[in-house]
């Protein structure tokens, strides 16, 4: 049975709180009321203890769905509550809809969406909470939803292109591995005797294709308890603030795809600083959410550096540009926006630029990555196929001569 915490005041207008059991929140209400107490405030601490940075965080597509299903709701001049209610029954995601359950009886108790949700900031965006409360506060829920679910489902759209332009080239890359390692554990040994065999001295591939197959056939076990141990130490690491700001500046200096990833990172940037410039959000606020949703963490301390001088008054294009955080047309653009009063629209403007440049950077990439890949595996099985034949014909030559 859900725990619940209340406020309240008595029949006297004493003020009195406390913690009680009860099947729903309208049962824990009329035992309340019975005993005199008028209840203000209810929350299910049942639920918010299952909330923390460890619970499972709510995927972009399903924040695409709910945000543009809500706004579509709300500019119809359906109340809250009602469009709540619709759509929780639809959402297919579990963890979803049992938030909405949760804020779907807090708006019962007359608590803002917000504060609503407020238990929840660890599994949401930063961009949605305060797109929310910007909402609630300017009046235009619906509209600042509107623009959040745009945001998702271009987020979802450009990381949907990514993964389908990596799927094929990852599959290249697991067959080359699969090929490479099957020819030396399997192919290899059968061979190796008829070459020690046949005397002379072996070429160095071969003498390193033997000591592989032998080698591996005896250790297979501390093969792949080091491939497990390298793996997890590599994702500790990348989990530590330095070793991502490591890898990320690391990932931008790689050629061609350090290129895309600068440019995925304006579209993310230019596509939030908007969505939430229109929003109403102040400045400093939406550019720290900004600076978090590009996606890499030497671009992010970047901005962070940028949102340190708004605080202490300089104008966002002016350490922007020192910055070099995006690029030169962006800051250009911001410019323009801070002088016009543009600038939420210059910035979708932009995003619609750079996210189309990110298609066709990712349609090169992935054009360049499968012959690449395909010449890989190639090479390997070249390599293998001749360690192995050259002995074999150096042997039937001395045999013939």
């Amino acid at each position: 049975m859900p725990t619940y915490e209340y406020r309240g005041t008595t029949s006297t207008g004493t003020v009195t709180t406390g913690k009680q059991d009860a099947s729903d929140v309208a049962s824990l209400v009329t035992a309340l009321r019975n005993r005199g107490v008028f209840p203000s405030e209810i929350n299910d601490v049942t639920k918010a203890k299952t909330t923390s940075a460890f619970s499972k965080k709510i995927s972009i597509p399903v924040m695409s769905i709910f945000c543009t299903q809500l706004a579509s709701v709300l500019g119809a001049g359906v109340p809250l509550s009602t469009g709540l209610d619709i759509i929780r029954e639809q959402i297919e995601d579990r963890e979803m809809r049992r938030i909405l359950d949760d804020v779907y009886s807090k708006i019962q108790q007359g608590r803002t969406l917000t504060d609503a949700f407020s238990n929840y900031r660890n599994q949401f965006p930063n961009m949605f909470i305060n797109m929310l409360e910007a909402g609630e506060m300017s009046g235009n829920l619906d509209m600042c939803l509107g623009r959040a679910g745009i945001t998702f489902t271009k987020q979802k759209r450009i990381n949907d292109k990514i993964r389908g332009a990596m799927i094929y080239p990852m599959v290249l890359l697991c067959l080359t591995i699969l090929v490479a390692g099957g020819l030396v554990v399997f192919i290899v040994p059968m061979f190796s005797g008829m070459l020690e065999a046949a005397g002379g001295s072996l070429p160095w591939s071969t003498r390193l294709l033997v000591s592989m197959s032998d080698w591996l056939q005896a250790y297979w076990h501390v093969f792949l308890i080091s491939i497990a141990l390298v793996v997890t130490s590599f994702r500790v690491w990348l989990s530590s603030p330095k070793g991502r700001l490591t890898f990320d500046t690391f990932l931008l200096k790689i050629p061609k795809v350090g290129p895309l990833l600068f440019i995925i990172a304006a579209g993310r940037y230019t596509r939030t600083l908007s969505a939430m410039s229109a929003a109403g959000v102040p400045l400093a606020q939406a550019l720290e959410v900004t600076a978090r949703s590009m996606g890499n963490k030497f671009l992010q301390v970047k901005i962070e550096g940028v949102l340190e001088e708004i605080k202490m008054g300089a104008t966002l294009s002016a350490p922007l540009a020192r910055s070099k955080a995006v690029p030169d047309m962006i800051c250009h653009m911001t410019r323009l926006g801070e002088e016009s009063g543009t600038l939420d629209h210059l910035m979708d403007q932009s995003a619609d630029y750079y996210e189309d440049q990110s298609d066709s950077a990712i349609t090169k990439l992935t054009a360049m990555l499968e012959p690449a890949i395909i010449l890989l595996m190639g090479v390997i099985v070249c390599f293998v196929v001749i360690s192995i034949l050259i002995p074999m014909f150096d042997s039937v030559l001395a045999q013939a001569g």
